[in-house]
């Protein structure tokens, strides 16, 4: 090994080596962005219309329709989704992951541009964005204050709204409630009818009167002049002695007709925080950007601004992203270190030498900082799966240092000297280190490089951890050995003779003995100890699945008691034909102790063991808790914002909020942009921060106030529980865990062309649902909306009177909803002018059929004349997939009910329900563990493939890697037994923890194995190789797991807040090496020998056979 030899002899190389490596990783560390996840480009481009006073039919036959039969041939597209409600049409689109999405973007934004003109004049501009997990909102404020509502909002509008959003980072900044300035004018019906006049001609006339136009250019001699009409508005009276024309040449003022007010929008929302009224402000950052810093450098132009806002302004944080970021890392950060120290104070334990436990404790810090520089390179940021691969690596990162140290040691002890016992000791066991190294790093290329989103969301851990595990190989061949052969001096004593490790070296000595023993005594029984073994591995994996085994037998149970007795007829019929007794209990007599013991553990394994449950993520205590209101559909915004103060009333009692956020007209749903409408309402409490195990430890030594110790879902539960009372609303309760994924767990999407049959195939499933127990809010997303008034134009009729449909459209809708085709421009700012009838002539249903559309010969023509009018009900939101009109039945889960269980009870109790003409699919989190276990899976095998290429080059065999394959089931089965044990889920985080298994428990078998195999290349015996190598390798193959196991126990006690979210991967991860290292060490040498009695019974067969072949011709000749 040239690099060990160099690293003996030129010291200083190698610590100048290292040095420029840490001085460039701390460089790198200190330049990569802090964010909380890793940035993903979601395949999801929206594009969102607002179409002012429109109804869902309409928005779905006007806009989204077109829309979708625009963007619906762009490449790459997987599922077009719409959501057409009251005023907004929201189209999604997904892509194939391989899209690349700003080219798909432009494909998007030429087909809907090329649209526009299919879309009303009323409607907005559609606004195209891609949806990106680094560009969701970061800081929501509320700024209050006792001046009146307009005034407030002016002043967010025009002075903190644009001084923060041109900071460094900022994507945009939304601005909800107050009251917005607009310029009213209130036409009297009766003097309209007076005079002969439409309400299109006052609109049309304002129109005309409000424009600033450029005539052109006019060039005299050298000089060039613009040429510019001027004609704006100056101020509001101007508007109001605007001039029109009326039937017979009269000429009257627009204020004779209408009253004309600077006035504020009619309200369709409304924002308070802690209870007050308040404007919001919320604030998403570029999807590129560092959270911490944007959320600073706001946090800084606001305290700017204190300088020269008025004294009353006062600016509340109820969401503050950064802050999530910040502890979430420093959780992670706190868990690293604590590993690494467990993680040493193990390997101080097996060494007692504080030298030797440096040299191999310098491998954690050297490799960490070393990682920086690659993933620094790779444009990763700062974020908790970068921490949570570090921070599981750490106990990984001693594994090499300890196997080399350990064999420095054993070389020391034969009386070589430094320098010779380091090069010998690591060039010993120089291809073995090396493939355990590369065991761990194949496993991490698969989820690296794994499919789906869950693949790109784990691409920066498995980087993360191949980089560290590759950085730690380098110091093994380096640095260890250097270190090694400076500090240590030939013939000085590697165990102690007194003292508190002379008890520990007894101790070891005592356990290589007895272990020895337990190890001869298998490969006297290795048939035994193999099906004890998988005895055992199969009552742990039939226990997990033992629900399903106990209901299989009681079905069958008549075939299994015919196919039992048929056995022991055979049994019974055989043994007395060869004249043997039926039972023979001579080796169970012989083994019955063992026999007890396996009898025992099957038992307790498959009767004891809890079933495990299976969901897509791990839930996370975010510390928000959302009420959802929904009134009936007619409710009015002040109805609703009442049951709004109650909920607002009931929160504020909670100890545990912080602060209480509320939104009445509106709630917020990820993706599918939640609901709109005066009949909702949202009420988002922020809870204290939670307490964790370190905060608990600090406050009994420094004292200081609790902080929060129960959870968000049990919050949640007590809230659901206090606000049953409320009557006259629907109340949804859920933890911002929930929200966050932009839905409900459960979501049964339902597709067809008739809406009826797909509304009652629904309720059918909503009701069977709702009965199910471990649901909660089910709900059926197809909801009838406000009664309606349907104007049913008589085309024939108003041809004769001289109107076309859209006069008499728009002629009603800017009757009642008003028109704002021309603005009011002041000091630079724009404000609506909204032209519509007085309060008093649109108040009353009857007053519909009484709206002037037009006039003949002086004489008004009213929409009864040309018009039937209808009274009926129509959808607050209209769901399509695919073009096709959907409804979704959906619905939460009680705290500890998993999905992925849920969902197969209910496909069970749904396999009943008629669907007729129905698609059923299973949409959300089913979905999506559907398609990304999928790639778990396909990664998982990739893994084991690769394991097995990387033994089979080592041993240049293809039987050796199968004995160390066998440890890869104890390791799984290990796994999913600790995860149902703790009462954790089997989701994604879990399974990136069993991929990780893969390349761990393999490491012992492999030291095992090469080094049973260095000693049979040595001339010694096959069992007394096996006895020697065994008890020799079992030091370090405790000391590397014990280290793996306590390095990782921090994120597995779940000791930081959020941990929820890491801690299954830490728990499958020890579970696994535990069973896994207690098997390996019996059961590998016992498959060792049965392995190999195979092999050599092959060989001697095949030998026997070719001397038989050999030895025809010749016995064929001498008969000749």
């Amino acid at each position: 090994m040239w690099l060990t030899n160099l690293s003996i002899r030129r010291p200083i190389v190698i610590l100048m080596v290292f040095t420029a490596i840490l001085v460039i990783g701390f460089r790198s560390r200190s330049g990569m962005p802090i964010d909380l996840y890793p940035k993903v480009e979601i395949p999801y481009v929206t594009i969102t219309t607002i179409y002012p006073g429109a109804g869902p039919e309409e928005i779905e036959t006007l806009v989204t329709k077109p829309l979708e039969d625009a963007v619906a041939s762009v490449n790459g597209i997987k599922n077009i989704v719409s959501y057409s409600q009251e005023g907004i049409s929201t189209v999604a689109l997904e892509f194939e992951l391989e899209t690349n999405l700003d080219t798909a973007v432009s494909d998007v934004r030429a087909r809907v541009d090329a649209t526009r003109r299919l879309l009303p004049n009323d409607a907005e501009t559609p606004v195209i964005n891609k949806i990106e997990t680094g560009a969701f909102p970061v800081l929501w404020l509320g700024i209050s204050s006792k001046r009146p509502p307009r005034e407030l909002r002016d002043l967010v509008d025009n002075v903190i709204k644009d001084r923060i959003a041109k900071l460094k980072g900022v994507a945009g900044v939304t601005v909800t409630g107050g009251d917005i300035r607009e310029i009213q004018v209130n036409v009297d019906k009766n003097r309209l009818e007076a005079y002969g006049l439409s309400i299109n001609q006052i609109s049309q006339a304002l129109a005309m009167a409000n424009l600033n136009l450029p005539s052109g250019r006019i060039t005299e001699n050298s000089r060039e002049y613009a040429v510019r009409a001027i004609g704006e508005f100056d101020n509001v009276d101007d508007i109001r002695h605007l001039r029109l024309r009326f039937g017979g040449g009269g000429v009257l003022t627009l204020g004779q007709i209408a009253e004309v007010k600077d006035s504020v929008a009619e309200r369709t929302e409304t924002t308070r925080l802690q209870k007050q009224e308040s404007v919001g402000l919320l604030i998403q950052k570029q999807s590129d950007a560092n959270t911490v810093q944007v959320v600073d450098a706001v946090k800084k132009e606001l305290d700017v601004m204190k300088g020269i806002l008025p004294k009353d302004i006062q600016i509340g944080v109820s969401l503050d992203q950064s802050k999530q970021v910040r502890e979430a890392l420093a959780d992670v950060n706190t868990s690293l270190w604590l590993g690494a120290f467990l993680a040493v104070l193990i390997v101080f334990l097996f060494l007692h030498s504080i030298r030797g436990t440096f040299i191999v404790a310098i491998a954690i810090p050297t490799s960490i900082i070393a990682t920086f520089i690659p993933i620094y390179f790779a444009g990763f940021t700062m974020n908790m799966m970068v921490m949570l691969g570090l921070s599981l690596a750490v106990g990984i990162l001693v594994d090499d240092s300890i196997v080399v140290l350990e064999n420095i040691y054993r070389h020391l002890s034969k009386g070589e000297t430094p320098a010779e016992a380091a090069f010998n000791g690591r060039t010993e066991i120089g291809l073995a280190a090396i493939t355990i190294t590369m065991v761990d790093v194949v496993v991490f290329v698969p989820i690296a490089f794994m499919g789906g989103m869950v693949g790109r969301f784990f691409r920066e851990f498995g980087i993360t951890v191949a980089s560290a595990t590759l950085f730690s190989l380098f110091v093994s061949f380096t640095l260890t050995p250097m270190l090694a052969s400076r500090w240590y001096r030939k013939g000085e004593a590697v165990e102690a003779s007194t003292g508190f490790f002379a008890i520990l070296d007894k101790f070891y000595h005592e356990l290589d003995t007895r272990y020895r023993r337990v190890l001869a005594w298998a490969l006297d029984h290795s048939w035994f100890v193999v099906v004890s073994g998988f005895t055992i591995l199969m009552a742990l994996l039939l226990g997990l699945a033992r629900k399903a085994i106990i209901r299989l037998v009681l079905t069958k149970l008549p075939v299994l008691i015919a196919v039992i007795a048929a056995a022991l007829l055979v049994r019974f019929v055989t043994r007395r034909l060869r004249k043997r007794p039926f039972l023979d209990m001579s080796h169970v007599v012989a083994l019955r102790t063992p026999t007890l013991v396996v009898i025992g553990i099957v038992l307790i394994l498959f009767f004891m063991l809890p079933s495990p449950r299976f969901e897509f993520f791990p839930r996370m205590d975010q510390g928000r808790v959302g009420v959802t209101i929904e009134m009936p559909s007619n409710a009015s915004l002040a109805a609703t914002d009442a049951i709004a103060r109650q909920v607002e009333d009931v929160c504020s009692k909670i100890p545990e909020v912080e602060s209480i956020f509320t939104n009445v007209g509106s709630t917020q749903a990820g993706i599918r942009g939640g609901e709109k409408g005066a009949n909702y309402a949202q009420v988002m409490s922020s809870l204290k921060e939670k307490e964790s195990v370190f905060d608990r430890l600090f406050r009994v030594f420094r004292g200081g106030k609790r902080k929060r110790i129960r959870s968000d879902q049990e919050i949640a539960q007590e809230l659901r529980h206090k606000l049953s009372g409320i009557v006259g609303a629907r109340i949804i309760v859920q933890t911002a865990g929930t929200m966050g994924r932009g839905g409900s767990p459960i979501d049964i999407e339902l597709t067809g062309s008739d809406t009826a049959e797909l509304n009652a195939v629904a309720q059918q499933i909503k009701s069977i649902i709702a009965n199910t127990e471990g649901i909660l809010n089910a709900d059926v997303s197809w909801k009838v909306g406000k009664p309606e008034v349907q104007a049913t134009i008589d085309r024939v009729r108003a041809a004769d009177l001289g109107l076309t449909v859209g006069q008499i459209a728009s002629a009603l809708r800017t009757s009642i909803e008003g028109s704002t085709d021309t603005h009011f421009r002041e000091n630079g700012r724009e404000y609506d002018i909204r032209v519509r009838l007085n309060e008093f002539d649109r108040h009353d249903l009857s007053d519909v059929s009484g709206v002037v559309i037009g006039s003949i010969d002086g004489r008004p023509i009213f929409l009864r004349d040309v018009a039937k009018l209808t009274h009926t009900t129509g959808p607050t939101k209209i769901e399509r997939k695919n073009r096709q009109r959907k409804v979704s039945v959906t619905a939460d889960l009680a705290p500890g009910y998993a999905v992925g269980n849920m969902q197969r009870v209910l496909k069970k109790e749904l396999e009943h329900v008629h669907l007729g003409d129905v698609n059923l699919f299973w949409g959300g989190e089913v979905q999506q563990m559907r398609e990304n276990f999928a790639y778990m899976i396909s990664a998982l095998m990739l893994a084991v493939s690769l394991v097995y290429m990387l033994m089979a080059a080592l041993f240049e065999s293809l039987f050796n890697p199968f004995i160390i394959m066998f440890s890869l089931p104890m390791a799984l089965i290990g796994a999913i037994g600790a995860l149902a044990i703790t009462g954790e889920t089997l989701s994604i985080v879990s399974m990136i923890g069993i991929i990780m298994l893969m390349g761990l428990v393999t490491k012992n078998a492999i030291l095992l194995v090469d080094y049973t195999n260095t000693l049979r290349a040595r001339g010694m015996e096959r069992n007394a190789a096996i006895l020697e190598a065994g008890p020799t390798r079992l030091r370090p193959i405790l000391m590397t797991t014990l280290a793996m196991i306590f390095g990782m126990l921090p994120t597995a006690l779940k000791l930081g807040r959020g941990s929820e979210f890491r801690a299954p991967m830490a728990i499958a991860v020890i579970g696994g090496l535990i069973v896994s290292t207690l098997l390996t060490l019996v059961m590998v040498p016992t498959l060792y020998t049965m392995f190999d009695d195979l092999l050599v019974g092959w060989q001697t067969m095949k030998l026997r056979l070719l001397g038989r072949l050999a030895a025809t011709p010749q016995d064929d000749a001498g008969s000749e």
